[in-house]
């Protein structure tokens, strides 16, 4: 077994024990290994990673750079263990040539969104969209962030909100303004009317009484948009559900 056949299975092992969750890195990883017993390659170079990271041609540059970030940090490790392996520099494969600038909403756009989330055909969904539609412009929560709650995580009482698994798998307390603990308590209140034992923890139920989801909660506010009439200006990007939290 070569060093970096060895390398693959024992760095996620490490990066695990580190509290690094790793979906989709493991497998990539053993990817790059392949690739490089083709040419008989037995260390990770510049050149090869680089090669590796750009397939599929047809794939975008977020693609690309995504699998190239995957192996980075395996490649630095490799290096320390193995000299004639290389480090992979930053700033190869950028994702895009700059960050997108986030669309601003005015404060009565935001009060249209939940008016119109407020008119949903299902009482339910149309409860708990306008009220998510709030908690991500009142708290500046990442659209995950905002569905992952569970009903024992929402500390109403002390103007807490429990984000369980955040990003890079941290949890948080976030803080909540007493006018928003009270929509949350509100929304709750009505969310168990009709089902006071519902099958779910999530905070957020769908109308099925599911938890939310990032496909119905972004196909939602796509609607929402439209029958909010809000638009993007000549020269904008068009406003998205995650620009909510700037």
């Amino acid at each position: 077994m070569s060093t970096v056949d060895r390398a693959v299975q024992d760095y996620p092992a490490l990066r695990r024990s580190l509290g690094c969750r790793l979906r989709q890195e493991a497998r990539l990883l053993a990817g790059l290994a392949g690739c490089l017993q083709s040419p008989g390659l037995d260390r990770v170079t510049v050149a090869a990673a680089l090669g590796w990271a750009a397939r599929p041609q047809r794939a975008g540059p977020a693609w690309h750079a995504g699998r190239l970030a995957a192996v980075r940090g395996f490649a630095a490790c490799l290096a320390t263990i193995d000299p004639a392996s290389q480090a992979i520099p930053s700033g190869l494969l950028p994702a895009r040539a700059s960050r997108t600038t986030a669309y601003l909403y005015p404060a009565a756009q935001i009060q249209a969104l939940m008016a119109a989330a407020a008119r949903l055909p299902c009482p339910p969904r149309a409860a708990t969209f306008e009220t998510f539609t709030g908690l991500m412009a009142a708290t500046g929560l990442r659209t995950g962030e905002a569905m992952a709650p569970d009903r024992a995580g929402a500390g109403l009482d002390d103007g807490t909100l429990l984000i369980r698994r955040s990003e890079h798998g941290k949890s948080r307390l976030v803080p909540l303004h007493p006018a928003t603990a009270a929509a949350l308590a509100r929304y709750a209140s009505r969310r168990d009317r009709p089902c006071p034992q519902p099958a779910t923890a999530a905070f957020f139920v769908s109308g099925a009484g599911t938890r939310l989801n990032h496909t119905d909660v972004s196909g939602t506010f796509t609607r929402l948009l439209t029958a909010a009439s809000i638009t993007a200006g000549p020269g904008t990007r068009r406003p998205r559900l995650c620009d909510l939290r700037h």
